[in-house]
């Protein structure tokens, strides 16, 4: 009996190894460059993308794990958010894990720096990322006290006595405001709609996100290849951009399905545009584009883009688990980007239901189809694009920390010359 018993065991262990093997093979670091990833099944690829992933992850993990690169970023929020989306989400249950142990570590970190800050209103951006930081208290370990984080912000929120002080833009014409603010605007906007789907009522402005969607849903959005202008190609990778960012304002960075034809203005966009970014190389916007697609439901089994993404990203991780070419002079959020928006493109996940951003983000979107009345903006001023040039700067696209940086395509990026740079919000 017991022989025979040891006979099932071998032939069981057997069995097991052998199943795994092509998805072990297809996962082999050492040479990516020679996967054929077009050939694989879904359930194969779905292997090399975990495995990517979480080496991707552990990568960033050592990266943040240094204060200088931490401190470092613009939106320090990111260094929690990220490992927080694969808390919430990732289907993997070692990439869940290790999303749980790191988003715990960083939010840690965070609170003693936001606690640390004597005046965080002198830096716009810190006060949003400590104002996201506790919308999303739910997410973060319970062991971890928050609540004088949460009196700071709500304390600082009533130093505001207009919507304008609060985005630290002018309102009057949205049509008038550069790319750059009017991104900021957005990403503001939905910190504040995070937090007050936790806490109904706790932050008040006029000017919502519904609002700017809405605009949004109006504006002109330029396409790779329609205007090859100089003025035609910024146009269009600052739309890409915002584009990715309108679903992630919908979706909640990942975290909730969505369906295209309730945004097909965007989901479009987005689709019109793929093939460019592909061909460019640029494994940003692949990444960005892919993620979104994902959170649309499809997979490398029904999307060919998907696959093709996936191949492309998968080819081109480097050996220690990060994506694209840097240097320290790039600085800790140039240095990053890629891999972020690699790790995100190849997430296996699900999706979050019934949370209180999700019944909002519900009311927002029967409010955008439904073209009810809302904010009321400024027809379109003759003399928009003039003010547009003389708000704005040239940065040379190696300071710039997103953009279509390959070496295949390389240009100088129009950005608003207000406070914040617009692809240093970028995902």
């Amino acid at each position: 009996m017991r022989r025979i018993n040891r006979y099932f065991i071998h032939l069981f262990c057997l069995i097991a190894t052998l199943s795994l093997i092509p998805l072990l093979s297809c996962c082999q670091k050492k040479l990516p460059g020679e996967i054929n990833y077009s050939a694989l099944s879904v359930e194969e690829l779905a292997a090399c993308r975990d495995e990517a992933v979480l080496q991707g992850l552990k990568w960033l993990d050592e990266f943040f794990d240094n204060p200088e690169n931490m401190l470092g970023m613009t939106e320090k929020l990111n260094t929690f958010r990220i490992f927080r989306e694969f808390a919430a989400t990732a289907a993997n249950k070692r990439i869940k894990e290790f999303g749980m142990k790191a988003a715990g570590k960083y939010a840690g970190k965070l609170k003693d720096f936001f606690l640390s800050v004597k005046d965080p209103l002198s830096d716009h951006q810190l006060y949003i990322d400590m104002l996201e930081y506790t919308a999303d208290r739910r997410l973060i370990d319970p062991e971890i006290d928050i609540t004088p984080v949460v009196e700071k912000v709500d304390s600082l929120f009533r130093t505001f006595k207009t919507d304008e002080d609060f985005y630290g833009v002018s309102l009057s014409d949205l049509h008038a405001l550069p790319e750059a603010d009017l991104f900021n605007v957005l990403m503001d906007a939905y910190a504040v709609e995070k937090a007050n789907s936790e806490t109904p009522g706790r932050f008040k402005l006029k000017l919502g996100l519904v609002d700017i969607l809405r605009f949004l849903k109006t504006r002109e959005m330029y396409s790779f290849g329609e205007d090859e202008s100089y003025f035609g190609r910024t146009k269009a990778l600052e739309h890409a951009y915002l584009a990715t960012h309108i679903c992630y304002v919908f979706n909640n960075y990942g975290q909730l399905r969505l369906d295209e034809n309730e945004i097909p203005w965007v989901y479009n966009y987005i689709r019109k545009n793929f093939d460019y970014v592909l061909q460019k190389q640029d494994l940003e916007l692949v990444g960005e584009f892919i993620d979104v697609f994902r959170s649309f439901g499809y997979t490398e089994g029904n999307d060919p883009m998907i696959r093709k993404g996936t191949g492309f990203l998968l080819k081109i991780q480097n050996e220690d688990g990060s994506w694209g070419v840097f240097k320290p002079s790039d600085g800790p959020y140039v240095s990053m980007h890629f891999t972020w928006t690699a790790v995100v493109g190849l997430r296996n996940r699900t999706f979050l239901k019934d949370t209180g951003y999700a019944g909002r983000i519900r009311e927002i979107l029967d409010q955008l189809n439904g073209n009810q009345a809302a904010y009321q903006f400024t027809p379109l001023n003759p003399n928009s694009l003039l003010r547009y040039f003389r708000s704005s700067r040239l940065i040379a696209s190696d300071q710039i920390s997103t953009g279509l940086r390959s070496s295949v395509m390389t240009m100088p990026v129009l950005v608003s010359g207000s406070y914040r740079l617009c692809h240093e919000r970028t995902m």
